[in-house]
């Protein structure tokens, strides 16, 4: 049995960072996805959970609201109904007790310390993309409707950014979106996968967008600037 079985790996980063990228190269290096038939890729147990918690604390599904999430801070309120909630998953999908699997929910940001504890022996894959494009990649997909102002969308990339590194887990692999191709060396190394063409049809999958050169070069901050994004 491998060292994660029972824990998975869990992909955190903001919206819009690459973490559907993420979900599709460690499927092809044979994790397990569970159910993501979403434009998200997100397990769909783990959506639904988060929505749930989101409505619970906040009277809605408002991942998008900047003056909520920025103010909430996770003092494990919602431990044990994560913990019944991963007995259910184990339940649910068996396979997951003999090989690898893995989750993502950017709205599990704002609850990283809970699933910390929940799962105190996971991999932790934490994505970061130039906070510049994550915000003109938000402005201009489905999420516009809500988001549709570039700088009120940096702010969200900034609040995920300060949840995620103020309470990082101490077993995460951090990478940088713009660097997925050689990440993809990494983790297969850290899953102790060798096949070349497994490795190879992940890295094949990746396609890098930068905008911020054209759209967003005006959009500066602390986090920017500590994460090597400017000089």
């Amino acid at each position: 049995m491998n060292s994660l079985a029972y824990n998975p790996i869990i992909i955190i980063g903001c919206n819009h960072s690459g973490t559907r990228a993420l979900v599709s190269i460690l499927e092809k290096l044979g994790s397990f996805s569970g159910p993501i038939d979403n434009p998200w890729k997100e397990h769909q147990d783990f959506l639904q959970f988060h929505k749930t918690l989101m409505q619970i604390e906040f009277g809605g599904d408002f991942w998008y609201k900047n003056d909520l999430i920025e103010s909430y801070q996770d003092n494990f309120k919602y431990k044990v109904l994560a913990q019944e909630f991963a007995r259910l998953v184990e339940f649910k999908y068996p396979q997951i007790l003999n090989q690898y699997w893995h989750w993502k929910c950017p709205r599990s940001s704002y609850f990283l310390p809970t699933w910390c504890a929940v799962y105190p022996k996971a991999l932790f894959i934490h994505i970061i993309r130039d906070g510049r494009d994550v915000a003109v990649s938000l402005c201009q997909s489905n999420e516009q409707t809500i988001i549709a102002d570039i700088e009120y969308a940096f702010k969200l990339w900034n609040i995920h950014i300060s949840k995620i590194l103020s309470c990082l887990p101490a077993k995460t692999i951090t990478i940088k979106y713009e660097e997925l191709h050689t990440s993809v060396n990494l983790i297969a190394h850290q899953l102790l996968i060798e096949d070349e063409s497994k490795i190879n049809e992940a890295q094949n999958l990746i396609k890098i967008k930068v905008y911020q050169k054209q759209f967003t070069c005006h959009l500066q901050s602390q986090w920017l600037k500590e994460l090597g994004y400017l000089t």
